[in-house]
């Protein structure tokens, strides 16, 4: 069903805060900057594909990737992602790393580093409860973000009309009617919430394997589950934090912290957040 995320994933967005992020980014960019010897490639701002493009032609596999992101294009977060797994890619989160950034290339990256008041913010993905009547809202093109997700706080699709996209899909697929594509057999079957998600949940699977059988999947969730779901659901917060020792824990290894000392809270950002202990 890769011909499925190809086309669709564009409705895909992982809450890019911008307004925040103008208050606090001086630039949106993608550029390559020489210090100490160090080749380093800056990435400030939303994820999105011309400035992956921008990027991937920028970066050489012994760069190390500076970045400051509320997120963005899930799709495109995973196509950096693949280069930094592919090149062991080392990261630095200047102030913020959030939602796809974080879903997607802190995990992916084979150093992180974090300064002293980073922050490394997830907020859900397509495993989140209530992206299926997401998806199910967008199909039928009467998606409302308010009414079945919360932008900024969570994952959200953010397409309200699929047409477009849907007849080009059926196009390149030659099946007989609207609404169609065709599956892993050839055969013609109905284009549904229900399969464009399980490709999504199959890609983000793949993608973490990738990185590392080790790594817990369920990195962008539990901040919306068990003890943590009233507070996800109060949509006071934009998404959760771990400390260092609960990312080990999941199995997001080979962290360093500039100046040795973590310090979360002095960052501005820290009040719209909360943190999220594993047992």
């Amino acid at each position: 069903m890769k011909l499925i995320f190809n086309f669709a994933v564009w409705i895909l967005l992982l809450g890019a805060l911008l307004a925040f992020f103008d208050h606090y980014l001086d630039e949106e960019d993608v550029y390559r900057k020489e210090s100490n010897g160090q080749s380093s490639v800056y990435f400030v701002g939303e994820i999105t594909p011309p400035k992956v493009d921008k990027a991937l032609n920028l970066l050489r596999p012994d760069d190390k990737l500076i970045i400051d992101s509320g997120g963005g294009d899930m799709a495109s977060a995973m196509r950096l992602g693949n280069f930094m797994i592919e090149n062991n890619t080392v990261i630095e989160v200047l102030d913020l790393c959030m939602s796809s950034c974080a879903n997607y290339l802190f995990v992916a990256a084979s150093k992180k580093i974090l300064n002293r008041s980073s922050l490394v913010v997830y907020h859900g993905g397509p495993r989140q409860a209530n992206i299926l009547k997401q998806l199910e809202a967008a199909f039928n093109g009467r998606n409302n973000l308010m009414s079945v997700g919360r932008l900024n706080y969570e994952m959200v699709i953010v397409e309200n009309n699929l047409s477009d996209r849907v007849e080009r899909l059926q196009q390149r697929s030659n099946c007989p009617q609207m609404m169609q594509i065709r599956d892993r057999f050839g055969q013609c079957v109905p284009f549904t919430a229900e399969i464009y998600l399980a490709d999504l949940l199959q890609i983000e699977e793949q993608y973490y394997n990738k990185i590392s059988p080790a790594l817990d999947k369920n990195i962008p969730y539990y901040g919306q589950w068990n003890e943590y779901e009233s507070i996800y659901q109060s949509y006071k917060y934009y998404g959760f934090y771990y400390d260092i020792s609960s990312l080990r824990q999941m199995g997001v290894d080979n962290i360093e912290v500039k100046g040795k000392e973590w310090l979360p809270e002095a960052n501005p950002f820290i009040d719209w957040v909360y943190q999220v202990r594993l047992n």
